[in-house]
C-alpha cells in the first residue's frame, strides 16, 4: 500500500483484478453498457487469458455490437477460447451455444452449428442430473435449420427405449467420470441409428371347406 492507492504485482493480486474486471465486465454487459463492459472485460483476458467466463463476454459484446466481418471474426475467436478453456472439463456449456448462434447470425457451416448445438445440450445433460435444457424446441428449431432433424436428445429419466442410449451424469465427482471431448464427441460422432427393418408379417393358411354331407333318413 502507498498512500490511498492500491497496488500490487503478485499472482494471486492479478487473479483477484482479473475476476473484478470479468464481473465487472459480465455486469454491465447485462445493463447494456456495451463499451464499459468491452473495456473491463479485455482488461480481464489480459490479466488472465484462460478464464473462459471472462472469454465467453466478450465474445458476446463483440458479437452484439460487431460492424464488419473483422468484428465477428474476433467474436468468434474469443467464443472459441472460451471452448478450449473448459475442453477438458467440459463443465461449462454456455461458451457452445453461444458459439452456435453466432454461426447462425452469420450463415455459417450448417455441420459446425449443428455439433455446437448438440455439445451444448449434451454438457448441458452432464451438468444438470440429465434434465435438458427448458428451451428444447428452440434449440431443435436451431437444428432444423442447420439441416439436422433427427437428433434427439433423451432425458435420462427414459431408462430403455429403442434407439436410446444412456448417458453419464455429473452427480459426485467420481474420478471415472467421461471428460468433456469424450460427452461432446459421444453426441457429434456417433453415426445416426440404423433403419427398423420392416418384417412382413407370415401369411396365413386358408384352410379349404369342407364338403358338406347330406343326412339320409333310415328305413
Amino acid at each position: 500500500m502507498k498512500g490511498a492507492a492500491l497496488a500490487g504485482s503478485s499472482g494471486e493480486f492479478s487473479l483477484i483484478m482479473a475476476a473484478l474486471k470479468r464481473d465487472n465486465g459480465i455486469i454491465a454487459f447485462n445493463y447494456d453498457l456495451f463499451a464499459i463492459a468491452r473495456e473491463n472485460l479485455e482488461e480481464a483476458v489480459a490479466l488472465r487469458s484462460n478464464d473462459a467466463r471472462a472469454q465467453l463476454y466478450l465474445g458476446k459484446v463483440i458479437s452484439v455490437t460487431a460492424r464488419n466481418d473483422g468484428d465477428c471474426q474476433e467474436a468468434e475467436q474469443h467464443f472459441i477460447k472460451a471452448i478450449h478453456c473448459d475442453e477438458a472439463r467440459g463443465a461449462y456449456p454456455d461458451p457452445h451455444l453461444e458459439d452456435a448462434l453466432h454461426l447462425i447470425g452469420t450463415n455459417a457451416d450448417k455441420e459446425e452449428i449443428s455439433k455446437e448445438l448438440e455439445a451444448f445440450i449434451a454438457l448441458y445433460q452432464r451438468e444438470n442430473g440429465g434434465k435438458v435444457p427448458e428451451n428444447m424446441p428452440i434449440l431443435y428449431d436451431y437444428l432444423n435449420l442447420a439441416g439436422n432433424t433427427n437428433w434427439y436428445a433423451s432425458p435420462t429419466t427414459v431408462v430403455s427405449t429403442r434407439n436410446v442410449e444412456a448417458i453419464r451424469v455429473n452427480t459426485n465427482g467420481r474420478a471415472d467420470a467421461m471428460t468433456g471431448p469424450e460427452i461432446v464427441s459421444g453426441v457429434t460422432a456417433a453415426p445416426p441409428p440404423a433403419p427398423l427393418a420392416v418384417v412382413a408379417p407370415a401369411p396365413v393358411p386358408v384352410s379349404k371347406p369342407k364338403p358338406l354331407v347330406k343326412k339320409v333318413a333310415a328305413k
